[in-house]
């Protein structure tokens, strides 16, 4: 049970801060998660789209052992993160646009298209 309560605990800090639609938010939440939108459309009524070009990837081939990172501690020791995992393919780029409505000085989000559902 404590072993269950651990894995699921350890995949939910793994979990995509990215994937959510954002509905509700300020636009500059997206901007944080997503960095600076490749377009930026303002529309007729005052409203803006914003779209970003997002990277889709595969992972492909066997587990292997990989290295995650090296960090160096402030008393001179050092580190290596060492993982198991699949070699990543670009499989191209999804659109993923969010409709936002101006509110004060910023932009809210009020949507965000069908196919780019499937982005994040």
């Amino acid at each position: 049970m404590r072993a269950a309560a651990l894995f699921f605990l350890t995949l939910a800090a793994c979990a995509n801060p990215q994937a959510t639609d954002y509905q509700g938010e300020p636009i500059e939440r997206a901007a944080r998660d997503l960095g600076f939108p490749s377009r930026i459309v303002e529309l007729p009524d005052g409203r803006r789209t914003y779209e970003w070009q997002i990277e889709q990837v595969a992972s492909v081939g066997p587990i292997k052992p990989q290295i995650g990172g090296i960090s160096v501690s402030s008393r001179g020791g050092v580190g290596v993160g060492v993982g198991l995992g699949r070699d990543r393919v670009s499989t191209g780029f999804c659109s993923y646009v969010l409709t936002a409505r101006p509110e004060g000085e910023t932009y809210i989000v009020e949507g965000v298209n069908d196919t780019g559902r499937s982005c994040l």
